[in-house]
């Protein structure tokens, strides 16, 4: 593999996920066309859910409809910032995105995140 194909491969991916206490690094996993809205793509990106645990709180409230205090799950938005680069590796821009938490498991230390844009970000 030349050098050109490892940093498409290995460094491109890679972004930086911000929440508003916490920030860390994360990796898209997969951007390719929505099947349900052709001109659109989905991006989906690996983290850690330690990266994330901030933007994941729970808090107990009423529902009328189970007529009971139950526990809701509130999950923030994340900031997820994509790199644009020159000569293979140096970063000249970013473009931060907004993104969901889609899933995640604190005992794995893992976190799913599907980016808000309709965007290929895999160039």
């Amino acid at each position: 593999m030349n050098k050109k194909e490892l940093h498409e491969k290995i460094l491109y991916p890679v972004v930086r996920v911000r929440t508003p206490k916490a920030g860390g690094s994360g990796t898209i996993i997969y951007s390719k066309t929505n099947p349900d809205k052709p001109d659109e793509h989905q991006t989906f990106i690996l983290t850690n859910e330690h990266v994330v645990d901030d933007a994941i709180t729970t808090k107990k409230d009423w529902d009328s409809l189970l007529k009971k205090q139950i526990e809701k799950e509130i999950l923030a938005p994340i900031n997820v910032d994509i790199f644009s680069y020159v000569y293979l590796s140096t970063v000249v821009s970013s473009n931060t995105h907004n993104a969901d938490i889609i899933a995640y498991d604190k005992s794995h230390d893992i976190a799913l995140l599907k980016l808000d844009s309709p965007i290929n970000m895999i160039m």
